[in-house]
């Protein structure tokens, strides 16, 4: 396990400086409405969800079967638009899950086209 992996959430934390050029009105305001409110927006900016084991980019589908399954890939998957778009390594991404025509062709268990079934 990532050294990083073990440590627990910690909500942010905020230490005072000197506040005695403020008028009280002025430290109320930055104390009691001003910085909560920072420190909540940053807080759910940066909250993320625990994942165990490795996380993965999805692949970038293509085109799809008719239920739904991935049928082809792009041949890189990329992250952002424009100037600021960043191939993802393969070591990054998800396993390539493709299916067999027969299985993916049909939105339905049993495929009844043309001796299929």
């Amino acid at each position: 396990m990532p050294h990083h992996a073990a440590r627990m959430a910690r909500p942010i934390q905020v230490v005072w400086g000197n506040t005695s050029g403020l008028t009280s009105a002025q430290e109320n305001f930055l104390k009691n409405s001003l910085v909560p409110r920072a420190v909540q927006f940053w807080a759910d900016a940066l909250s993320v969800d625990r994942v165990d084991g490795a996380l993965y980019a999805n692949r970038q589908c293509t085109s799809r079967w008719p239920n739904g399954k991935c049928q082809t890939y792009a041949p890189n998957t990329v992250c952002g638009s424009g100037a600021y778009t960043v191939d993802i390594p393969a070591s990054m991404l998800g396993t390539d899950v493709r299916c067999h025509f027969r299985l993916c062709f049909c939105s339905v268990a049993v495929c009844t086209i043309s001796g299929w079934a």
